[in-house]
């Protein structure tokens, strides 16, 4: 008997943290590689991939999110697979989305820019995700991108009042690569050929998670700030931070400041019961 209760120990203290949570994980990887118009977006494929591949196996041996990829949607097309990856979804799920495309900004409203040159707004966006019950996680891996959770970048008292964040409720996680005022960056893995790019904020969640996007291969939690072997909302978000500015530090021109909302979120997105050195 006391084997017994000794073996069930040992099992409870190297479970899997993500066990420790209740729900199915979902994930939906979307990136907009090639535009109708003829753009090519180097690097948006990598970026993609190396997404979707850290959260498949985000939670070491016990695997990951449940993960589906598409590239190279219409709004219409974005929408409805957002929908159709999380229509099983309960309350007790965890439902992630990462979008990497272009992105802008015009007065004020931040969108991102799909295939055929329509823009999703944060607004058309949340109505979307609203109907997934559960909670919502959203990664967005574009230019302006923190205007869809209100950050402009400025901290003046006369802009704070104006700023609107359409994610504003508990139902929501959302991590975004860059101010509503600054543009999202790629990083090379050696020289600037499009087979070696990918994004600086892909790049950065990967190595939060335990992935390593250059060489295809797990890696230490590099996020895991506290060292309990698992990485929270909050921890992904502050090293996604440093690491986009490391990145950049060389250039005096080129800033990328990660935005997350809210910077509390303990929610387990990755853990190993022993980490990889």
């Amino acid at each position: 008997m006391r084997k017994l209760l000794a073996c069930v120990l040992i099992l409870l203290f190297i479970m899997p943290a993500c066990l420790a949570q209740t729900g199915v994980f979902r994930a939906l990887s979307a990136g907009i590689v090639h535009y109708d118009d003829g753009r090519v977006r180097g690097g948006g494929l990598n970026s993609t991939q190396g997404v979707y591949d850290a959260l498949s196996r985000a939670f070491g041996n016990s695997g990951g999110f449940i993960s589906t990829m598409g590239l190279d949607f219409t709004k219409d097309e974005l929408l409805y697979a957002i929908s159709e990856t999380f229509r099983e979804a309960q309350g007790a799920d965890v439902s992630l989305v990462y979008i990497n495309a272009h992105g802008g900004a015009q007065s004020g409203t931040s969108w991102i820019e799909t295939r055929e040159g329509e823009r999703l707004t944060a607004q058309e966006l949340e109505r979307t995700l609203r109907g997934i019950p559960g909670t919502v996680i959203l990664l967005i891996d574009c230019c302006n991108s923190g205007g869809f959770i209100g950050e402009d970048g400025f901290e003046d008292g006369f802009t704070l009042p104006f700023r609107q964040n359409a994610f504003a409720s508990d139902k929501y996680l959302v991590c975004a690569s860059c101010t509503g005022e600054e543009n999202s960056y790629r990083v090379a893995s050696k020289n600037m050929e499009e087979e070696n790019l990918s994004t600086a904020f892909a790049r950065a969640l990967c190595e939060g998670l335990g992935w390593d996007l250059v060489g295809d291969r797990s890696t230490s939690l590099k996020a895991d700030a506290d060292r309990d072997r698992r990485v929270t909302f909050a921890e992904i978000g502050a090293y996604a931070k440093r690491r986009c500015m490391y990145y950049l530090s060389a250039s005096s021109k080129e800033v990328q400041t990660v935005c997350i909302w809210p910077d509390t979120g303990a929610l387990i997105l990755a853990s190993r019961a022993v980490d990889i050195e």
